[in-house]
């Protein structure tokens, strides 16, 4: 594998592994507005042990699978507010911004 940078077109930054022309192996991406994913990658996408930071604080520590946080993490919330176990499928709804404000799922 072969570490490079690049700066894609809407002003995010990836530095790190590649392989076959897409993030793979260890690497960082920085977001135009502030957020950053820190840890593997596999194919393009957030894979393995990683960590997420919104750019409103928000963190989430923990698994990745095909870029969403999936198995054993934590995550906090903008307000503190924090929730630590498993997420499946997806189903971290709250911190993928996928739920209402009064959710009281696991972000």
């Amino acid at each position: 594998m072969n570490i490079k940078k690049k700066t894609y077109s809407d002003g995010a930054v990836y530095e790190g592994e590649w392989m076959e022309g897409k993030p793979h192996g260890e690497g960082k991406r920085t977001w135009s507005d502030g957020a950053v994913y820190e840890g593997e990658w596999r194919k393009g996408k957030p894979h393995g042990e990683g960590k997420r930071t919104w750019s409103d604080g928000a963190v989430y520590e923990g698994e990745w699978r095909k870029g969403k946080p999936y198995g054993l993490g934590k995550g906090t919330f903008a307000d503190g507010t924090v929730y630590s176990g498993g997420v499946f499928q997806g189903s971290c709804h709250c911190f993928l911004r996928e739920c209402p404000d009064n959710c009281v799922n696991a972000p």
